[in-house]
């Protein structure tokens, strides 16, 4: 069994750096959860929105929806 990073407990504790590295996690679901909290976080934050393009060219195409679509 593999260690999931908690990404609500993350940013329960400001730890937003660290969401942000697990937009490059290897699993997409990790990195979808990780784009969803920050954008919910920051969206209002044209610099941090400006940081979460690098989903719009996401290897998975799931990835790629949910960017696109928030």
């Amino acid at each position: 069994m593999f260690w999931r990073p908690d990404i609500q407990k993350l940013a329960e504790a400001g730890k937003i750096k660290r969401i942000f590295k697990h937009l490059r996690h290897r699993k997409a679901d990790v990195r979808i959860e990780a784009f969803d909290t920050l954008y919910r976080l920051y969206k209002d934050d044209s610099e941090t929105i400006e940081k979460l393009r690098i989903s719009l060219n996401d290897k998975d195409r799931m990835v790629k929806n949910n960017a696109v679509m928030s």
